[in-house]
């Protein structure tokens, strides 16, 4: 759970500054 935790938020971080970008 931890593990899946930490890469969907990951990714989401990553999405984010694409988006602002």
């Amino acid at each position: 759970m931890t593990k899946f935790v930490l890469v969907t938020l990951r990714d989401r971080v990553e999405k984010g500054r694409r988006f602002l970008n």
